[in-house]
């Protein structure tokens, strides 16, 4: 029951964010004087839908870092590099939230296609390992260390970065379509 009220509400706001960027995509179109394809289309649809699963994997990501952070913090385990740590642990736990949604709602298996997903998961977490660790903690460490950003910021300011590259590491590399 639960299963199917939750599929609901997806629908109702995929339904209602699919009319909305289908409505700029042809507006903006439009004022180039081109018509979009469905192609075109359909790959900004699927960026959009990576991107609404993106939200909720931020918003789990963060809680847990945070958590993380507090626990650390009320277990008298503060320490110099606490951030990185709460970092792989939110990765961790936010790959497997990741890898749930994106495989049921964003990269689905197409007829005639085959998918292996134990394959496929650990293509995720190699995929987000670089966005979500490497590039993530580099880029917190800039924040924290030289620019003086607040420990709880620094994720945040690392999404403009890594989202656009983690939707084509999965695209093109993790769940890409095998005939």
């Amino acid at each position: 029951m639960e299963q199917q009220q939750g599929k609901k509400v997806w629908e109702t706001v995929w339904g209602l964010a699919e009319r909305l960027v289908r409505f700029f995509l042809n507006l903006f179109f439009r004022l180039l004087h081109r018509e979009p394809s469905e192609e075109i289309i359909n790959g900004f649809l699927q960026f959009v839908k990576f991107g609404l699963i993106g939200v909720s994997n931020t918003v789990v990501s963060y809680l847990i870092y945070a958590l993380s952070l507090l626990l650390f913090s009320c277990a008298g385990w503060t320490f110099r590099w606490d951030y990185v740590v709460a970092n792989m642990i939110a990765f961790a736990l936010s790959v497997l939230w990741s890898y749930y949604w994106n495989s049921r709602l964003v990269f689905t298996v197409e007829e005639g296609e085959e998918r292996c997903w134990w394959k496929t998961l650990l293509r995720t977490y190699a995929a987000y390992a670089f966005t979500g660790l490497i590039l993530s903690n580099v880029l917190s460490f800039v924040w924290v260390e030289l620019v003086h950003a607040p420990k709880m910021i620094a994720p945040i300011l690392n999404l403009v970065i890594s989202v656009p590259i983690n939707f084509l590491l999965n695209k093109l590399w993790a769940y890409r379509k095998r005939n």
